[in-house]
């Protein structure tokens, strides 16, 4: 998961950092307001849940709280995307590009452990020219 939020933009790679630790609904992050956070007690208070549950209030770690403040404050919701949707694809959209971009790096790699323990192994097979002599 820390792969995918490292190659997300600013603003989702703090919202999935926020879903990550608090396991909040991305619906109830998506209501989350600026006024509404508490930086100096490190708690996110969700007053607006989804589902039928109940507000509660969250914890935040010292990382999620510096994500955060680096957010810029445009606009009285912390994450401004057009609707609660697009937040979505966003995301499912740069998954599938890091899953993929794994996948090609463990491959390579995979080949590359694959050719260098071949060449160890001919290598072991070959004849000592010292011990010929």
């Amino acid at each position: 998961m820390d792969q995918v939020i490292a190659a997300c933009s600013c603003q989702m790679a703090t919202f999935l950092q926020l879903l990550k630790e608090t396991a909040a609904r991305p619906v109830e992050a998506m209501r989350i307001l600026w006024d509404e956070l508490d930086f100096l007690q490190g708690v996110i208070p969700i007053k607006h849940p989804a589902k039928g549950c109940n507000p509660r209030v969250l914890r935040m770690s010292e990382k999620l709280s510096n994500m955060l403040k680096n957010l810029p404050r445009s606009h009285e919701k912390v994450f401004i995307y057009k609707n609660e949707q697009v937040g979505g694809k966003t995301f499912l959209i740069v998954r599938k590009h890091t899953i993929k971009k794994q996948e090609q790096k463990n491959s390579e790699k995979l080949l590359s452990t694959h050719l260098h323990t071949g060449g160890q192994r001919l290598n072991s097979r070959k004849p000592d020219k010292k011990s010929q002599s």
